[in-house]
């Protein structure tokens, strides 16, 4: 089952996904695949998929958008300049590329300038391969090893509302099993 998420979903998903993975409305695909995950296993309707994820082995869309939005700035990263250009100090940010100032939430939701801020949250392991293929390799084992709460700080800022909603959820499960225990 899980190659033939692979073969009908998962490449729809990723087709295009720099385009509408910002957008709001791409919390509908997120809970799509949702509910696939939840068929390939055969669980109930309410059941959490984050441990799904992990079984399957697939990201969710969230991650997948900002993979991909990571590797189009390590491919297309020609007229960005690294701090490592402007100065010469061996500062804990040299690999990191400058952000431009933006004004308006199309500039700031761009994918140049979301992937730039997105790629600057990256290990310096990461951003010293020069190797496409390892890179995308090594990336995509980031995003696997990541638990939810940790790659949720790599999230872009209106991605939070879906992915708050889960952390809200794991939160009063959290306290109601506490509250149990006392």
């Amino acid at each position: 089952m899980r190659s033939v998420y692979f073969a009908n979903f998962h490449s729809h998903l990723r087709y295009g996904i720099l385009f509408w993975g910002g957008d709001s409305q791409s919390t509908k695909v997120f809970k799509l695949q949702k509910k696939v995950a939840r068929l390939i296993c055969n669980v109930k309707r309410k059941t959490s998929c984050r441990e799904l994820f992990r079984t399957l082995s697939i990201l969710p869309v969230p991650c997948v958008y900002i993979m991909e939005t990571v590797y189009y700035i390590k491919l297309n990263n020609e007229g960005l300049k690294q701090n490592l250009a402007i100065h010469d100090h061996k500062t804990q940010h040299r690999l990191n590329f400058q952000t431009q100032f933006c004004r308006t939430d199309i500039c700031k939701k761009s994918v140049n300038n979301l992937g730039t801020k997105l790629y600057n949250k990256l290990p310096n392991y990461l951003k010293n391969l020069e190797n496409l293929k390892l890179f995308k390799k090594q990336l995509k084992a980031f995003y696997y090893n990541r638990t939810f709460i940790q790659w949720m700080n790599t999230c872009p800022m209106y991605m939070y509302k879906i992915l708050c909603q889960g952390i809200l959820y794991i939160w009063e499960n959290l306290v109601l099993a506490t509250k149990l225990l006392i």
